[in-house]
């Protein structure tokens, strides 16, 4: 059967010697014998071929293949992983968002994801979050906090508890636009304290790296303009998004007939379908975590597991 078992990768880093050893990632070591497991129990196959299965040009396909993806362009992307799929011969499929590549900036997503590693207390940003809501509720029209953490359950994600769940929730996507960009921006602020600039140049690749992965055989796709959820906008906002990634890809080499879009936080809808094939997506990928079947999956709903939801034996 044509299955694949996509990984998603998101922070590989050597976490000991970070400044933000309490980001959640995955260390560098671990990294290499997760790479030595799928070496020993699968075939690790490129997007290429994924791609060209799906199109009707492969009859057939290797068993037990495996395909990893690693989201977000991170520079550890390019000084980490890179060097070691190399040395192996494998081909990555990085995912780059476009704005965080070109501007030095944030994205908003990681903006989160470092307050939360720099407060001594990560449960307790519940409270802070309460706080700037409730300062900035007759200015936006905003409702009580306790309205928009109802909406959240722990099931969105079994890896954190449910203050941190909804802190991150709230702060992506249940509060308008511009009351959480100011309150993100307030936190990362206070809790992180690096200009923004500066946090920029450390934390993403930029075109010259991923100029260099397309040269030397890695695979690189969409992930947005902007690292938004592409089902909670309008078509319009849709359609941005798509138009921008395929102008950055165009501009980096990547073939029009390879151009495959990975959904930040997994979001997507008919809508956005619609308006990948309009511009001639090939491909898209999700988080739902089950093996992808390319027979019978549509190939713009591929699933991917995160590395935290595979038993990778003996690999801890």
């Amino acid at each position: 059967m044509p299955d694949v078992t996509i990984v998603m990768y998101h922070y590989v880093r050597n976490l000991d010697r970070s400044r933000y050893p309490e980001i959640k990632g995955l260390t560098v070591k671990r990294f290499k014998k997760q790479l030595n497991y799928l070496e020993k129990n699968y075939t690790i196959v490129r997007m290429e071929d994924c791609i060209e299965y799906l199109q009707g040009g492969k009859e057939s396909f290797p068993e037990n293949a495996a395909l990893l993806t690693f989201d977000d362009g991170y520079l550890e992307h390019f000084t980490e992983v890179f060097p070691l799929l190399d040395q192996k011969g494998y081909q990555g499929s990085f995912f780059p968002p476009v704005q965080s590549t070109v501007e030095p900036i944030v994205l908003d997503v990681n903006k989160i994801h470092f307050i939360l590693a720099s407060a001594d207390e990560p449960e307790n940003l519940l409270e802070v979050l309460s706080s700037e809501i409730w300062n900035l509720k007759a200015e936006f029209g905003l409702e009580d906090p306790e309205y928009y953490y109802c909406k959240i359950t722990s099931k969105e994600h079994p890896y954190d508890p449910i203050e941190v769940i909804r802190f991150k929730r709230v702060l992506q996507r249940e509060l308008p636009y511009s009351a959480r960009q100011i309150i993100i921006s307030k936190l990362f602020d206070h809790f992180v304290g690096v200009k923004e600039e500066v946090f920029s140049n450390e934390l993403y690749m930029n075109e010259g790296h991923l100029k260099t992965l397309i040269r030397c055989g890695m695979f690189v796709g969409g992930h947005g303009y902007s690292h938004k959820w592409l089902n909670a906008i309008n078509s319009d906002k849709q359609t941005y998004e798509i138009e921008q990634t395929k102008q950055f890809l165009d501009h980096l080499g990547v073939e029009s007939e390879n151009q495959v879009m990975c959904y930040p936080y997994g979001g997507y809808d008919d809508s956005l379908i619609s308006g990948l094939k309009k511009k001639g997506f090939v491909a898209g990928l999700t988080t739902e975590p089950k093996i992808a079947d390319l027979n019978e999956d549509s190939r713009f709903r591929l699933s991917r597991f995160d590395t935290n939801e595979i038993r990778f034996s003996d690999t801890k």
